[in-house]
């Protein structure tokens, strides 16, 4: 059963996942099989390789030979994962998109179905997580693990004060991502900036039993690239100072970060 909305044709209740990726081929295939292993099953799969130029291709057309939910759309040039996951959503023909990286794996196989339930039982939530996010590093080593605020009061609160979603734990409403905007073309915090547009929205919230492990791998951004992202996180504060509290601390935070990140910069690189 489908239903039109905001010009777009929904299969009512069906999950799309997108995972993006460019030379993910050493890591793709276990997050597919986490996908796979969901209790979940009425669910599309699009991969959209952004550029690759290893296997990771072949490695997904070889999966999806046996498994019609998986679709792969190929881009001949990088046009980075905001971009590339705004144009795997607008192929997408589910009511709830869940994001996975092709590094990240759902180690509860329930996610997506726990996720979903919530959704449908609560329609005023246009966004949830999971609580309960592990760190890894490219061998599999804990890290460490993240936990946020679980309500949308708590979230609220510090929204402004650090990004309580990552992003491979996300599951959330077509019709809501479309009102917000969708992904822009930041390149860096582009996630944090959709989750900001959509709490203003709808309540969200980050759920139990969603456990999710995410790969912090050690060529992470640069210096530079870190200060980017910081101004950028700026930038996101300032404008969404009247959506949510603690405003003041917030900026202070993020000024913060970019003298130190300056003086960081001045140290690797001095005049």
């Amino acid at each position: 059963m489908s239903v039109l909305q905001n010009g777009f044709d929904y299969n009512k209740k069906m999950i799309s996942i997108i995972i993006t990726t460019k030379n993910g081929s050493a890591f793709i295939e276990n997050a597919i099989k986490s996908i796979q292993a969901q209790t979940e099953k009425d669910f599309e799969l699009i991969i959209i390789s952004d550029g690759s130029t290893d296997n990771t291709e072949k490695i997904v057309t070889t999966i999806a030979g046996t498994d019609s939910r998986i679709k792969l759309i190929h881009l001949d040039q990088c046009v980075g994962p905001g971009k590339a996951r705004a144009l795997a959503i607008e192929k997408s023909q589910g009511e709830f998109i869940a994001i996975l990286d092709d590094d990240d794996v759902w180690i509860s196989n329930q996610k997506l179905a726990i996720q979903k339930t919530f959704l449908i039982d609560n329609p005023g939530y246009v966004l949830v997580g999971s609580d309960h996010v592990q760190l890894v590093d490219e061998h599999k080593k804990p890290l460490y693990v993240f936990e946020s605020e679980k309500n949308s009061a708590d979230i609220n609160q510090h929204f402004l004060l650090h990004n309580p979603f990552v992003t491979s734990s996300v599951m959330f409403r077509k019709d809501a991502y479309i009102r917000a905007g969708g992904f822009s073309d930041l390149r860096l915090a582009e996630e944090y900036e959709l989750w900001l547009k959509m709490g203003t929205l709808g309540n969200v919230a980050n759920l139990q039993k969603c456990e999710v492990q995410y790969m912090q791998r050690a060529s992470g951004l640069t210096l530079s690239r870190k200060q980017d992202m910081n101004k950028i996180v700026l930038h996101l504060v300032k404008r969404h100072k009247y959506d949510y509290p603690l405003y003041h601390l917030a900026l202070l935070k993020c000024y913060l970060r970019i003298i130190l990140g300056w003086l960081k910069l001045r140290i690797r690189s001095p005049l």
